[in-house]
C-alpha cells in the first residue's frame, strides 16, 4: 500500500509540474488578451491545483494509517527477537509517506497561491482599464 500511495503522491508532484507551466504560459496569454476562454483554462487549472494540495497529505496520512496497522496487525512481530528493530522500521517508513504527503501539499500549496494572487492582479488590472 506504501508504493502505491508514494507512486500517487509523486505523480501529483508530475501533475504540478504541469498545471505550473500551463498557469505560466496562460497568464503571460491573459496579461495580454484577457478573453474568456483562457480565463477558463486558468481557472482549471488552478482548480486541479487546488485539488492536489488538498488531498495530498491525506494520501499520506493513507500510508501511514496502513503502515501501523501493518505492525498490529503482524502479532509475529512481537514474538521475534528483532521486534523492535522491525516496529521502529515500518514505523520509520510511516513517517516517511506522511513527508512525501506533507511535501507534495506544501509545493501544491505553493504555486497556487502564487497564481491565484496572480489572477487577482490580472482582474484588478482589467477592472481598472
Amino acid at each position: 500500500m506504501d508504493s502505491i500511495v508514494i507512486a500517487i503522491l509523486f505523480a501529483y508532484v508530475f501533475f504540478i509540474i504541469f498545471f505550473t507551466i500551463i498557469l505560466f504560459f496562460s497568464k503571460r496569454k491573459l496579461n495580454n488578451d484577457y478573453n474568456n476562454n483562457i480565463k477558463t483554462y486558468y481557472l482549471k487549472s488552478l482548480n486541479f491545483l487546488n485539488i492536489i494540495y488538498m488531498t495530498s497529505p491525506f494520501l499520506g496520512l493513507i500510508g501511514t494509517v496502513d503502515r501501523i496497522l501493518t505492525i498490529f496487525k503482524d502479532k509475529s512481530l512481537f514474538t521475534k527477537d528483532d521486534s523492535f528493530a522491525i516496529i521502529v522500521y515500518n514505523l520509520g517508513m510511516a513517517l516517511e509517506v506522511t513527508m512525501y504527503g506533507i511535501s507534495t501539499a506544501l509545493i501544491g500549496l505553493v504555486f497556487y497561491l502564487y497564481y491565484k494572487n496572480e489572477l487577482k492582479i490580472i482582474w484588478m488590472k482589467n477592472e481598472l482599464i
